[in-house]
């Protein structure tokens, strides 16, 4: 009972926003909760399609660096022809190729229109970014974002076990559900999104309309470009929350064990994100957005780096908790931060770019830490996580200052 009034009171906080941010919210936790045939792409090509280990992951690389050019591509036509339309055909587009998946039995064409798809796919986030800064202003902006990112976590929670009950019923439906959810998302936004004639411009002058190409607006605000590899650390870092923990609980409990426990420290991820979002949204909504961001570096820096002191399930589940509060505390105000300081007519291009950026931390994130595991130990991996935290969260104030010398 408790809980639930507790929920109410933090969606108080969303009221009075444009019913088009309603609407983007429901579709993401239709979007997500019907994301089944990423997570389990792994799976699905060696025990369905029957494809070695190393031929299964170079497929989901190669799958996972397609969305790559996908979101630039996504965000340069969206600043063209409008950020609805690209919308909408990006999530119709991943949705229909996975239709004709679902009756194929060649793994390497599931293979191929898995690759197409992840082009697509990995245009829907910024594209949606920058639709919800057009759609928005002021201190509207992070409630609107908040609100968005919470319907991303809440179908990403439920996807993960309609997916698993689904698996047993074989491949076909999991391509056609995947199908399902991203038609139905984008049907969603294209009959009750209203995208704004003029995109709001806010208050002030760095959303003003300029000419050039990304890289001149990153010449012309290098402020963006410095956040971009703050982002980029942030993201290097919080990946560890799945890779270096899956080492981590391996190592602690052994492989049945500690395959349960990573799942309920991800279960006790999800519910603080569900529960810590209303609240911190409150605490940040008139406050400067770096301010958050610095906050989200220092509990990095503190819920990672304990982790080389590990020894107990409870430690694990406090150390959860902080680096959970610094993930809503980023999410919720990375993207104000951007908007406020992207040109309007530039917002699909730099989304796409501050994208890009995280997803190339979450790509290294494993590869170099797995070597420093190998080499060095466990340890040393939380160590250096939680010293890259702290050094990005230095990082943000030297922003501030830079930003008062522009």
């Amino acid at each position: 009972m408790q809980v639930a009034t507790s929920l109410k009171k933090s969606f108080k906080v969303y009221s009075g926003l444009p019913k088009s941010i309603y609407v983007l919210f429901v579709a993401n936790i239709v979007n997500n909760m019907g994301n089944f045939v990423w997570p389990f792409l792994t799976i699905l090509f060696t025990r369905k399609l029957g494809l070695g280990a190393e031929k299964a992951g170079l497929i989901v690389t190669i799958a996972i660096l397609f969305q790559l050019p996908g979101a630039f591509v996504a965000g340069k036509v969206a600043d063209k022809v409008g950020r609805k339309k690209v919308l909408v055909f990006y999530q119709s587009a991943a949705g229909f190729l996975f239709i004709p998946a679902a009756f194929m039995l060649d793994p390497y064409a599931i293979a191929t229109i898995v690759v197409i798809s992840g082009f697509f796919w990995g245009g829907v986030q910024p594209v949606s970014r920058a639709l919800i800064t057009d759609l928005t202003q002021g201190e509207q902006r992070i409630r609107a974002f908040s609100l968005t990112y919470l319907g991303v976590n809440i179908g990403f929670a439920l996807g993960p076990l309609l997916a698993g009950f689904l698996y047993a019923y074989g491949i076909k439906v999991i391509f056609l559900g995947n199908a399902f959810s991203c038609l139905a998302s984008s049907m969603l936004s294209a009959f009750f999104v209203k995208e704004p004639a003029t995109p709001s411009e806010g208050k002030n002058s760095f959303e003003a309309p300029v000419e050039g190409g990304l890289i001149d607006v990153l010449k012309l605000r290098p402020s963006l470009f410095f956040f971009s590899l703050i982002w980029f650390i942030y993201s290097f870092v919080y990946v560890q929350s799945t890779f270096g923990m899956s080492l981590t609980v391996t190592d602690l409990f052994g492989e049945l064990t500690g395959a349960k426990v990573l799942g309920s420290l991800m279960t006790a991820n999800g519910l603080g994100v569900v529960l810590l979002t209303g609240p911190l949204t409150k605490i940040f909504e008139h406050r400067e957005p770096l301010t958050a961001i610095y906050i989200s570096g220092i509990l990095y820096a503190v819920g990672f780096g304990m982790l080389a002191f590990v020894k107990s399930y409870l430690f694990l589940l406090i150390s959860a908790f902080i680096w959970t509060a610094g993930e809503v505390a980023g999410a919720v105000t990375v993207n104000v931060y951007i908007s406020d300081r992207t040109p309007v007519t530039h917002r699909g291009r730099v989304n796409a770019f501050l994208h890009i950026m995280s997803r190339a931390g979450f790509s290294a994130g494993p590869v170099v830490m797995g070597a420093v595991a190998s080499l060095y130990g466990l340890k040393l991996l939380w160590l250096l996580s939680g010293v890259l935290a702290l050094a990005g969260a230095i990082a943000v104030l030297y922003l501030r200052q830079l930003e008062g010398a522009l």
